[in-house]
């Protein structure tokens, strides 16, 4: 196939990606961060006047896989009920061996997939040993997409918790989950105030509309919280014993609803890449309670982008268009 492959989101769709592959592209891009072969720059944001609308645009590189990507994201009315916002992001790749042109494509599943395998490495690098319990808080697409993810990260697993407000989203995760991991004990959490404090890890993947906000007191000392969404309180993060995010920078800029009162937002004490790499532990004692913040880094986007281009060769899935 000639020219630029174009992928629609019913293409992606089509596509089979399986946990572990995400898992290991995620990884990968992790690494070369790490070893400095990988660089991925400050997103620029423009947001109108108002709020009605926000867009974001992002570039990495991979120099491993030899790929330059360009990630857009577009946003009408984001602060609008959820029915009436659009949403639009797309990637486009470059193959920086031959400098060709690969892929422009639709980004929301490879964005849906890239969260919660971040969210598993920050499991498999940051909870703690022999983690059993897992409470999820939130019920919508990431609420869908992360359990395989955190189940193939934690070994010793044996319970699910899961808490939200939409009751038929919730049996329906309940029911998926029952299904991929009948080993697993899995139940809605009526009060996950009163399950923080059994679990070991804590995911709060809940939308901003959530009103639960687990706090440093309901969380189980030893334990890990992610942040992804909602549904933590700031004072889980101000109270931790170590803060690690999958880059202290880019926390500092869109982790600002976890300010504390007077406005102060703590900084991370270890970046994800270094957990990877193997240069840093997460915890120096066992008893320490950790928070992970999981922000979006448009280098994992690529990793996955490079996949989802490699599926869809083999598959023939995609129109070309000669643009140039």
């Amino acid at each position: 196939m000639n020219g630029v492959r174009i992928l629609s989101k019913q293409d992606i769709a089509s596509l089979p990606l399986n946990t572990e592959a995400v898992m290991q592209a995620v990884e990968s891009a992790y690494r070369g961060l790490a070893r400095g072969t990988a660089t991925n720059p400050e997103k620029i944001c423009v947001k109108t006047a108002e709020d009605h609308s926000i867009a974001y645009a992002m570039l990495a590189h991979d120099g491993d896989g030899k790929k330059m990507a360009f990630k857009t994201s577009y946003k009408y009315r984001f602060t609008a009920d959820k029915a009436e916002q659009k949403y639009y992001t797309s990637l486009m790749i470059y193959d920086d061996a031959t400098g060709l042109p690969l892929a422009l494509m639709d980004c929301s599943r490879i964005g849906s997939l890239r969260t919660p395998a971040v969210s598993g490495l920050l499991a498999r690098h940051a909870a703690p040993e022999g983690a059993e319990h897992l409470l999820m808080i939130g019920s919508g697409t990431q609420g869908q997409t992360a359990l395989p993810f955190m189940v193939g990260s934690l070994p010793f697993l044996h319970r699910i918790s899961v808490a939200g407000t939409h009751a038929g989203s919730l049996a329906d995760i309940v029911a998926t989950a029952r299904l991929q991991f009948p080993q697993l004990a899995i139940d809605i959490a009526a009060d996950p105030y009163t399950v923080a404090a059994e679990a070991d890890v804590v995911l709060a993947v809940a939308g901003a509309a959530t009103p639960f906000q687990i706090r440093a007191r309901h969380l189980k000392p030893g334990s890990l919280c992610i942040l992804v969404g909602h549904g933590l309180h700031p004072d889980a993060l101000a109270a931790a014993d170590v803060v690690v995010a999958t880059s202290a920078r880019q926390m500092q800029v869109t982790g600002l609803d976890m300010q504390d009162a007077d406005g102060y937002l703590r900084p991370a004490d270890i970046e994800l890449p270094d957990l990877v790499a193997g240069r840093m532990k997460a915890r120096s004692t066992p008893g320490q309670t950790l928070f992970a913040y999981n922000s979006g880094m448009v280098i994992t986007d690529v990793a996955l982008g490079a996949l989802v281009v490699d599926a869809a060769e083999a598959q023939g899935v995609g129109q070309c268009v000669t643009l140039w």
